[in-house]
């Protein structure tokens, strides 16, 4: 016959292997996202565009990661991160490579932080900044990072979480002409359409002497 320590046993062992089922099965499923904002973003040529860096991990805090950024480097620079507006982030962890260390080189950079007590969010990590450089589209999308220098996103068991990454699109116009510049434009046009005109009706007059 089980006596009251047994039971007492037998219970507190189920009740252990029930909270390592439930937190296993809380890191199996944990997904975060990681997304730049705004969504569509339109400048000119020769403009600055900043787009914030997001991180939110609600299910289950991470200690940090990486993730590469790409976009057209005919289009489009890279010229700075701000990490000022997320102090939770430790300042080592606190990086961003460009052109980044991956099979992209150039058109990509990558952006690492975080932190060892753990973040959650929504948190906004860093505002990016890039120069437009021509006219066109730009997609930017994102991937975890493959730089050899940089780590992937883990939670607080070091177990590697694969976010959802939700890139952002720049549209860059070119550089309006001044308005001053089309009645001169117009002009000249006109003056070149004459000058044509008049050597076909009078060839003698583009004859030299």
């Amino acid at each position: 016959m089980e006596t009251l320590r047994d039971v007492y046993r037998a219970t507190r062992l189920i009740a252990i292997a029930a909270l390592v089922l439930a937190a296993t099965s809380t890191r199996a499923s944990a997904v975060g996202t990681v997304w730049l904002t705004p969504e569509t973003e339109r400048v000119r040529v020769g403009g600055v565009v900043e787009l914030e860096y997001w991180w939110d991990f609600a299910v289950e805090p991470v200690i940090g990661g990486g993730a590469d950024i790409f976009f057209d480097p005919a289009l489009m620079a890279f010229s700075a991160a701000d990490f000022a507006s997320a102090p939770i982030l430790d300042p080592q962890f606190s990086i961003v490579v460009y052109p980044s260390n991956t099979p992209a080189g150039d058109s990509a950079v990558s952006v690492f932080a975080g932190n060892f007590m753990g973040i959650t969010g929504p948190l906004r990590v860093a505002t990016l900044s890039f120069i437009a450089l021509a006219p066109g589209t730009v997609e930017l999308s994102m991937a975890t990072t493959l730089d050899r220098n940089l780590d992937q996103f883990c939670d607080l068991f070091c177990d590697v979480v694969e976010p959802e990454f939700i890139g952002a699109t720049v549209v860059i116009a070119p550089v309006p002409l001044p308005a001053t510049a089309v009645p001169l434009i117009s002009s000249l046009l006109l003056l070149s359409l004459w000058s044509g005109a008049r050597a076909v009706a009078d060839p003698a007059a583009m004859t030299p002497d």
